[in-house]
């Protein structure tokens, strides 16, 4: 009945998900978890191996599916059937109805139309934001006030833009677009962390507008503590290692730099390896965004994103 050693379990099974009968009903089994890091393991043991008959149990399970499950059901019927209904249950529901015969004897071709990649709605940097339980971890720190190299398309603050005034536009935007049900913080790091509350906030009474005046006031600081910022989220999803999964938080990170660690943990190595320890049972993705980032810390970026099964953007 422990989460964490649940998840442990669909990851050392996930290799045999796809010949292996009784792996794949123990996997689908786990789909139906009230877990959700239990889920993402179940749902990323049939990306890994790719099981035909999984498919009609995964379309069962996008009904009612919000946030982040939403979209990593959708990705994983994408891998699993070769077609891209963008999440939506009614239009797979659908497709199942008139092709899942055809599909399970092997002879289904999907139309061009149906391979289109699912962009969603919004974006942060131009990376789709999905999750409805996020984080977004922020560099503040005073090379943020040099000008940017990449501006938003409705950015239109082009002749005093900075790094800064970018990420707060960019900040302002998504907390505008993130939907009433969304669970979020903004958490800060220069020479130490500021973050926006101490626990997740809901996208509820005048919360929303109580976060876009507190963006409006960020400020600048100095250094760059990007591990501190990171054990941060971590705390917050319930502890080290070892503690247990709460249902109820985090799913998701979105971190933006413009530079490397300057305290705590530095080496690009040690800092991925830790990650890989922490997000072991936790099953958090960390998507990742560059501004104009120095060679060792674009590399850093690109490593825990893959590391964790999230995307890496250069602004």
């Amino acid at each position: 009945r422990e989460c964490s050693i649940r998840v442990a379990l669909l990851d050392a099974l996930a290799p045999r998900a796809k010949d292996d009968p009784v792996v794949r009903d123990l996997v689908i089994e786990a789909i139906k978890s009230n877990d959700w890091q239990v889920q993402i393991a179940a749902l990323q043991a049939f990306r890994l191996a790719p099981n035909k008959a999984a498919a009609s149990h995964l379309v069962g399970a996008l009904k009612g599916a919000t946030g982040r499950i939403r979209n990593e059901i959708n990705e994983t019927l994408k891998s699993v059937t070769g077609v891209d209904k963008h999440g939506e249950y009614e239009a797979w529901k659908t497709w199942w109805d008139e092709n899942g015969d055809e599909f399970l004897a092997g002879t289904y071709v999907p139309h061009p139309s149906e391979r289109a990649d699912n962009k969603g709605n919004s974006t942060f940097y131009g990376l789709p934001v999905f999750s409805t339980r996020l984080v977004f971890l922020l560099d503040t720190s005073a090379s943020m006030q040099e000008k940017p190299n990449w501006l938003p398309p409705d950015f239109n603050l082009k002749g005093e833009a900075s790094r800064l005034e970018v990420a707060k536009f960019e900040l302002k935007k998504i907390i505008t677009l993130l939907p009433a049900n969304a669970e979020f913080n903004v958490i800060l790091f220069h020479s130490w962390l500021e973050p926006y509350s101490e626990k997740m906030k809901s996208m509820t009474g005048g919360e929303r507008t109580k976060c876009l005046k507190w963006v409006e006031a960020i400020k600048l600081g100095d250094g760059t503590h990007t591990w501190e910022g990171i054990e941060e989220v971590y705390r917050a999803a319930g502890g080290n290692f070892w503690a247990k999964n709460a249902s109820g938080t985090l799913d998701s990170v979105y971190l933006m730099t413009d530079g490397v660690p300057s305290s705590g943990v530095s080496d690009i190595k040690q800092f991925v390896d830790k990650i890989v320890a922490l997000n072991r049972f936790k099953k958090i993705t960390i998507h990742t965004i560059g501004v104009d980032p120095p060679a060792n810390g674009e590399e850093l970026l690109k490593q825990v994103a893959a590391a964790t099964g999230g995307m890496y953007i250069r602004r």
